[in-house]
């Protein structure tokens, strides 16, 4: 498996694609931090908070999809893709009216004026729909093809950040800007598979009993990379925004290859085979996290001058700290990706466990950027000792069983 040309050229060509996607999502986030006056940079980043733990606890759906998809993709499945597309089109839409409804609770607690709220609504909607399509050209095989796809809503959302700070200069277009490009990949790519559709359809449930825990699972392991912009206090948001900007970067470099893995560990009948594809993207994540942790402990200084251009400099001290906080917690959801694809159920406790310290500690320590920082490694730390070494433990138990 390890040695095979297809397995090999997907993972290499989603790491160059995936260096162009950060390098435009680190482009697009730097100008906004750059331009954008400080109130509307902080109203931005509690918004992208907000949408981010959508999008990336939707991503449920994706690999619940991927992994069903991968089982059966020798046979048909026009009539399970639409049967999905419309369930999680009525849970996408019942969710953006409960959170409607919600606005003016929301407004206050996460600090994005209410007018915000209906843009943040519909990227609800985006984010429940697109990865059925994601998870299924993942589990299909179309990765190379997927990665194009990512590409493409980047460089849309990255044209319509430098729309925004033409002829707008406030927070609306950047927040549409994550949801729009979706929008029309998702059409496109639509229309795509159903020009595949060839084989006579077949019946395959949904499963989506399985889907709720596991829908629990990426609420929580995304609570501790979305919730710190929400809990920050909006006095130091700016600044912390900044921060988190840049060590997201080593977040989004290290796990774009994660979709990747869960393909492959889907597709794969033996525990030793899905264990050697774990080794090889766990290896892949440390070493690019690692990299560009480095690079930001030797540059931090010249790295802050360059993107913010004079602003932000209170962030420095912090800068190699916090990607490789980044780096501990990309090493942590690859390994939950693993798990939830293993149907182990096990990590839910642990997650709820750190999400509860994080609360906690942004409650009693949130006066400074510093107290934040703090706040954030601990966790990452947390969730690490939760997880590595249980992973290492019952890995290294089930292989020797098996001898």
């Amino acid at each position: 498996m390890l040695y095979d040309k297809k397995f090999r050229s997907d993972i290499l060509f989603t790491i160059i694609i995936g260096g162009i996607i950060s390098f435009f999502n680190y482009l697009f986030n730097v100008l906004l931090a750059q331009q954008l006056p400080d109130k509307d940079f902080g109203i931005y980043s509690a918004g992208l908070g907000v949408i981010t733990l959508i999008a990336f606890t939707t991503i449920t759906v994706q690999s619940h999809i991927t992994k069903i998809v991968a089982k059966n993709r020798t046979v048909g499945l026009g009539e399970y893709r639409k049967k999905n597309l419309l369930v999680f089109l009525l849970i996408g839409v019942g969710g953006a009216a409960i959170f409607l409804s919600l606005s003016p609770i929301i407004s206050s607690r996460v600090g994005v004026p209410e007018k915000f709220i209906p843009y943040i609504a519909l990227a609800f909607v985006v984010f429940t729909v697109a990865p059925v399509i994601k998870g299924f050209l993942y589990g299909l095989q179309y990765i190379k093809f997927a990665s194009l796809i990512t590409l493409f809503e980047t460089i849309i959302k990255f044209a319509l950040g430098l729309m925004a700070l033409r002829y707008f200069t406030n927070a609306t277009l950047p927040i549409l800007a994550h949801s729009i490009p979706v929008v029309i990949s998702t059409i496109l790519v639509i229309l795509w598979l159903k020009s595949k559709d060839k084989k006579k359809s077949v019946a395959v449930d949904l499963e989506l009993s399985e889907l709720w825990w596991i829908f629990a699972t990426y609420l929580l392991i995304n609570a501790p990379f979305t919730f710190d912009l929400l809990l920050v206090n909006p006095e130091i948001r700016p600044s912390y925004s900044a921060l988190a900007m840049l060590g997201k970067v080593v977040y989004i470099a290290s796990t774009l290859i994660s979709s990747v893995m869960v393909a492959n560990v889907a597709k794969e009948v033996s525990r030793a085979a899905r264990r050697r594809v774990l080794t090889v993207f766990l290896v892949a994540s440390v070493l690019i996290g690692g990299f560009l942790t480095a690079a930001y402990y030797l540059f931090d200084e010249m790295i802050v001058e360059f993107v913010f251009q004079g602003k932000y400099l209170e962030i420095t001290p912090f800068v190699a700290i916090f990607g490789m906080g980044m780096t501990i917690y990309s090493v942590v959801f690859m390994t939950v990706n693993y798990l939830i694809v293993n149907d182990r159920k096990y990590q839910i406790f642990s997650l709820l466990m750190v999400f509860i310290l994080q609360l906690t500690l942004f409650q009693l320590y949130n006066e400074t950027l510093q107290d934040a920082v703090r706040n954030q490694i601990i966790v990452y730390i947390v969730l690490g000792i939760s997880f590595i070494p249980k992973l290492i433990f019952q890995e290294t138990r089930n292989a020797k069983a098996k001898t």
